[in-house]
């Protein structure tokens, strides 16, 4: 199992590594290096610092919600641990295409810890379904405020902010189901167990309790929070302020290379509007179509001799060097896996 998940790990960095050496060398056709370094020497670096700073602020507030979620299942982990899932989720997420490495390789490193699939799941889909609402409700508003702006720009933006929206919504509705109507999980395990059985008995025989554990566990998981869903709207609120951190940033790389004249509320919805736009690409990080529509939409707030440094300095700080750090502590933490965890969950089930 751990070298398994070494290999994966390798090769996600790997590929990773490599569409950020290809994005920037596109970038660096249009933007001499040599401007790039003497930008890089000018920034003011409290901007820069102020940048990381709320990156990691947008972690530790993933990871007290992730702990808030487990507490409403009575189950007890140090806001350290959860810190840790979040680090991981955000890692996976930046090195695999659609951000979809992140939730398995939380559930792996939850279960090291003794928290089952069926509450680490749980968790997640929280989580998912709350980050989902916040990105559309963010980028909804947007693009309105900003319509006749991106028209300017790029009217072809139109479709894929519709096509965006769609995503957003069908996965808004179908793991709010699953959140509140535990039947339809129930219902798509059981599918999964006839299937199971129809290839080979042995192999439905084998995984039989495990389902039937887990529905039971995840029906429990759903009725804790819709006993009171006032746990939703505190994840929730979480989670608008994670993406006022995360979309801050251009506007932090903008004030550091010396401008000003554009208001901040304005940066941050037109970042709400890339972000959704971007945000289904089918590449790790969503590299090069993030980079690219971050010249196109920002191209009126950056001079020509700027708008690439910009990007690159802005990814840097909300991605790059995230990954970076964060693989690191993925890397060690993988150390003790497979799970062989020595103490218990707490639940007072």
């Amino acid at each position: 199992m751990k070298r398994h998940l070494t290999k994966r790990l390798i090769l996600s960095i790997l590929i990773f590594v490599i569409c950020i050496g290809l994005t920037i060398l596109i970038i660096l056709m249009n933007v001499k290096p040599k401007v790039l370094a003497k930008s890089l020497m000018a920034i003011d670096k409290i901007y820069i610092i102020l940048g990381m700073f709320f990156m990691l602020l947008y972690s530790l507030i993933e990871a007290v919600s992730i702990k808030m979620l487990l507490s409403r299942m009575h189950i007890r982990k140090p806001l350290f641990s959860c810190m840790k899932y979040a680090i991981i989720g955000f890692f996976f997420s930046g090195v695999t295409p659609s951000s979809s490495g992140g939730q398995s390789m939380q559930m792996v490193y939850m279960r090291n810890d003794d928290i089952q699939y069926s509450d680490s799941s749980f968790t997640l889909l929280v989580l998912l379904f709350c980050y989902q609402i916040v990105i559309g409700i963010y980028g909804t508003i947007g693009y309105i405020v900003n319509f006749n702006e991106i028209q300017s720009i790029f009217q072809s933006l139109n479709v894929w902010f519709f096509i965006a929206i769609m995503i957003d919504l069908a996965i808004v509705f179908f793991v709010g189901t699953l959140i509140f109507k535990w039947q339809l999980a129930e219902r798509i395990m059981h599918f999964i167990k006839r299937v199971c059985y129809m290839i080979n008995s042995k192999l439905g025989d084998r995984i039989n309790d495990r389902i039937n554990a887990f529905v039971d566990r995840y029906r429990n998981s759903s009725e804790h929070i819709n006993k009171d869903k006032r746990i939703v709207f505190r994840i929730l609120g979480n989670t608008f302020i994670q993406y006022i951190l995360l979309y801050s940033i251009p506007f932090f790389v903008y004030k550091g290379l010396g401008n000003s004249g554009f208001p901040y509320i304005q940066m941050l919805m037109l970042q709400a509007v890339l972000y959704i736009g971007c945000g289904f690409v089918p590449v790790p990080g969503a590299l090069a179509v993030t980079e690219s529509l971050f010249i196109l939409i920002f191209s009126n707030y950056f001079s020509r001799d700027d708008i690439g440094n910009a990007v690159i300095i802005s990814r840097a700080i909300s991605l790059y060097l995230p990954v970076i750090f964060y693989g690191i502590l993925s890397a060690w933490w993988m150390k003790s896996l497979p799970f062989e965890g020595k103490n218990k969950v707490e639940n007072n089930n």
